[in-house]
């Protein structure tokens, strides 16, 4: 014989690797049944081994390398081990010695197995089908003894050509969604599962196609890919046979790409085909080892077994053991391999039990005999509006996951429910700051004269008027008077650039103010501007406030546009009602609580800051204008009035912790309740706050501006360390969470897609901008009220198990480096890991150049960033494409007024 091919060279070099690896093994066992001339099974089976020499192969080791010599046929001999078959099938080989190895079992009277196994160097599951086919005549006497020969095939020069043609372009990262974060080293720990599939949907659509069942198969798997990916291009690995003579064995050629277009447009009979001439054309230019390796993360094996013919007086019938042998070399993410027996379809995946869960795959079953039956059923219909997942998911992730239904004053406003508690406790305290107390009472009489004001000035219901105050008390008066005068109010920074003020005023159509005059010189208006509180002057006559209802304009809230002009966001109070009794009914927030506002104006967190404890009887505390961003004076605040309930976004309680350690405050005794939203959680913020408040209750919160403020609660229990953020949480009361995947549908667990919010507390949409809110609010098929809508957040998300939602990051800032894609929040959780960081945030940098990953770091206190040291340390837990290229060392992140990380603001790399 000749020296050993290339691919017999690498499945020679994985054997060394580990020499008792046997799922690559294939077989062929044959039940015998009736009478037995054991010499002329023995004979038949050396006919066999004469005629296919090949399997007779060994491969002995010289200077390091394998070679290739055959055994002798007086050492051949059929077995009659005490071992299972099924034991028989699954153990290793010593390829030095042997590659195939034949045992007879007797299982009963006149009953007995004849099992074949050989490693994949010298055969594969189409050789397995000629041996079968052979065995009858071999048996008999009657086997051509002409040995088989090696077919043709297009040259080596025009195959790289062809698989150039075929690759170019392509992508081969399928980015398949994991249960554990890959490690930088594999194990290459395996699993597998299996499954049994009806196989008449499959055949169904291959009669009616005109293509083969295989075609049908692999396109199914695809629309799968499609739906877990969301990529309309793949490359998966699959194998073919490529020998023209039936009666050739020997090994396979290993597994080639065939590349699927399955764009949500295109028509399945449409994919069918191409998926059905691709495989031709990959048939034919096989093997793809001219390519320098194979660019494929899943791979797909089909097969359907040769049934043998009977010798005169026996019964024969073939049966299977073992697991199917799929393409690859055991690196792959997946393998599904499909065997196609009389009685249905024996579906098994084998996959890598490092980071993906047997539940995953057991869920891919149910989504490939769903998709399978869905093209049954509508041949013609396109690849988007296929259904994929099973009626229980279905119905869990549209209703069960969403059976939020909870009643609430539906009809209130904020104004009533606040003068519900002045009647209910006039003397009690509503706001504090460093130095004063307003009671209800006073707050009430306050608002009424504000309004009677904004009133005279023309101020109508429905109208909007901008807020510029200070934190003081007038911030609490103003926002109230405004919206008793049946307005809306706009909050407003005057810090910010006079052009953004004049174009939200303007946009929003606010035409009186209402500003501390502190702030009303800096303010772009030619408008009305008048002073919240007004003690000295007359008592205002004129218009009582309007009646007004829940389906009124609460407020208008700008949030920062992609197109660089901000957009503003119109809420009622309905949503507004909602969201606030739920905190407060779900927290037992009332009197004897104490809330600490530190968000900024502009920001919806100062909504429920402001108007959450009003409306529950709590106490609202203030801090100094000039101190509001000091964390010292938070603390001092929250000893001094014993606040019980502290509402942030991470960054300002970290800024808390931080001062807390530094000034040696030890405990917060009072604190009983931390809202946290807004901004990704640190995993290890919640146990750090335990540390001052043991028995504070931390809850994660989730949503967006253009829905209430808040959409998704988690209670942060204690902290899975496995965890890459802390969870989202489930929809809160009447409100509604959806995952879609790439084509809108619902997505399955575990699955990254688009995050959508719905039920009560929408927006109406953004002011003076049609465009933009039809294509970000839609209507929600899944609703449980006539007109629901939904609201697409451009966030990205999966579902848990238990229907949990994990935020996986913002869909822009998914970033693709060197053709890997990488998410951002990813790298920074590990970077945030390291004990010499206090923060990190991570970000693709162009400049005139390829796009580099960047990692922008705050040491610790007394810390050395040594770049080489932190990208060596990244090297251990994320692969090498996700360690950042460049470490820039900053004091502190730049951070928006809200507290959110400032992109814009971070320096380029020198």
């Amino acid at each position: 014989m000749s020296g050993p091919s290339a691919a017999q060279r690498r499945l020679f070099h994985r054997w060394r690797q580990d020499p008792g690896e046997a799922t690559g093994n294939v077989s062929l066992v044959l039940r015998l049944s009736g009478p037995l001339d054991r010499d002329r099974v023995e004979g038949a089976v050396l006919a066999l081994l004469d005629r296919h020499e090949i399997l007779r192969g060994r491969f002995p080791i010289t200077d390091g390398h394998p070679g290739v010599d055959l055994r002798p046929m007086g050492s051949l001999e059929v077995e009659s081990p005490a071992c299972a078959a099924e034991a028989y099938v699954g153990a290793g080989f010593d390829l030095t010695e042997a590659a195939v190895r034949v045992a007879l079992f007797e299982t009963g009277p006149a009953e007995h197995l004849l099992v074949l196994v050989a490693h994949p160097i010298v055969a594969d599951h189409a050789s397995m089908d000629v041996l079968c086919s052979e065995f009858s005549a071999a048996y008999n006497g009657s086997m051509s003894t002409t040995a088989a020969t090696a077919d043709g095939g297009p040259s080596s020069a025009r195959r790289r050509a062809y698989w150039d043609e075929v690759l170019d372009g392509a992508d081969p990262a399928l980015d398949l969604p994991t249960d554990h974060p890959r490690p930088a080293f594999s194990s290459r720990r395996r699993a597998a599962a299996e499954h049994r599939l009806p196989a008449e949907p499959a055949r169904e659509v291959a009669e009616v196609s005109e293509v083969d069942t295989a075609t049908v198969l692999l396109a199914a798997f695809g629309i799968v890919l499609r739906r877990y990916t969301g990529k309309s291009d793949l490359v998966v690995g699959t194998t073919v046979d490529v020998r023209e003579r039936a009666d050739r064995v020997g090994t396979g050629p290993g597994p080639v790409p065939v590349r699927l277009p399955v764009d949500g447009g295109r028509q399945v009979t449409e994919l069918l085909r191409h998926t059905h001439a691709v495989r031709a054309a990959a048939r034919w230019h096989a093997p793809a080892d001219t390519i320098g390796g194979v660019p494929h993360q899943v791979g797909f094996a089909y097969r359907r077994p040769e049934q043998p013919s009977a010798p005169p007086g026996l019964t024969v019938q073939r049966l299977e053991l073992g697991t199917p042998a799929g393409p690859g070399d055991g690196g792959l993410d997946l393998v599904l391999s499909v065997v196609d027996l009389p009685e249905g379809l024996r579906v098994h995946c084998d996959y890598d039990a490092e980071i993906v869960d047997r539940e995953r795959i057991v869920r891919l079953f149910g989504h490939l005999e769903r998709v399978l039956e869905a093209m049954a059923a509508a041949p013609g219909s396109t690849i988007g509006a296929l259904p994929m997942l099973t009626e229980a998911e279905q119905e869990r992730a549209a209703r069960t996951w969403n059976a939020t239904a909870v009643d609430f004053p539906a009809e209130a406003t904020l104004p009533r429910l606040v003068a519900e508690r002045v009647a209910a406790a006039p003397d009690a305290p509503a706001l504090r700051t460093a130095h004063d107390e307003v009671t209800y009472a006073v707050l009430d009489r306050w608002a009424d004269r504000l309004a009677a004001r904004l009133l005279a000035a023309g101020v109508r219901r429905g109208g909007v008027v901008a807020v510029a105050t200070e934190r003081t008390p007038e911030l609490a008066v103003a926002l109230l008077a405004v919206l008793r005068a049946g307005a809306a109010y706009l909050p407003l920074d005057p810090t910010h650039p006079d052009e953004r003020l004049r174009l939200m005023m303007d946009d929003a159509g606010a035409t009186v103010v209402l500003a501390t005059p502190g702030a009303a010189g800096r303010l772009p208006t030619d408008g009305p501007v008048l002073v919240p509180v007004d003690d000295d002057g007359p008592d205002p006559t004129g218009l009582e406030p309007p009646a007004t209802d829940a389906a009124d304009l609460c407020y208008v809230i700008y949030t920062s546009g992609s197109t660089g002009r901000p957009k503003g966001v119109l809420l009622d109070h309905r949503g507004r009602v909602n969201n606030f009794t739920d905190f407060n009914r779900r927290f037992l927030v009332g009197a004897g609580d104490a809330v600490l506002s530190v968000s900024s104006l502009g920001f919806d967190m100062t909504a429920y800051d402001v108007f959450g404890p009003l409306v529950s009887g709590a106490c609202l505390v203030l801090p100094d204008p000039a101190l509001e961003r000091d964390p010292a004076h938070w603390l001092d605040l929250m000893t001094t009035h014993r606040v019980t309930v502290w509402h942030s976004v991470p960054a300002l309680l970290d800024m808390l912790l931080f001062a807390a350690t530094e000034l040696g405050v030890s405990a917060l005794p009072d604190l009983r309740l931390v809202l946290l939203g807004g901004d990704w959680i640190p995993v290890d913020l919640a146990e750090r706050l335990r540390a001052l408040s043991p028995d504070a209750e931390v809850i994660s919160l989730g949503g967006a501006t253009e829905v209430s403020m808040d959409s998704t609660i988690y209670p942060i229990g204690e902290v899975d360390p496995r965890w890459a953020s802390v969870p989202y949480g489930r929809p809160m009361a009447n409100q509604r969470a959806y995952v879609l995947d790439v084509d809108g549908h619902l997505a399955p667990v575990g699955v990254p897609g688009d995050l959508y919010l719905g039920g009560l507390g929408l927006a109406w949409g953004y002011a003076g901008d049609a465009a933009q809110t039809a294509a970000r609010f839609g209507p929600d098929p899944h609703a449980t009220i006539p007109g629901g809508r939904r609201y697409a957040t451009g966030d990205l998300a999966r579902y848990g198990p238990d229907g949990t939602l994990e935020l996986l990051g913002r869909a822009d800032l998914q970033v693709k480096i060197g053709g890997a894609r990488i998410e951002l929040g990813e790298v920074e959780v590990a970077l945030r890991e390291l004990p010499e960081v206090a923060a990190a945030v991570a970000a693709a940098h162009r400049g005139s150049g390829t796009p580099v990953l960047v990692a922008y770091l705050v040491p610790e206190p007394g810390a050395d960033l040594d770049s080489v040291g932190v990208r060596r340390r990244l090297a251990t837990r994320l692969p090498a494409y996700m360690v950042p290229a460049v470490i820039v060392p900053l004091e502190r992140i730049p951070l928006t007024p809200n507290g959110k990380v400032d992109r814009k603001r971070l320096p380029p790399p020198s």
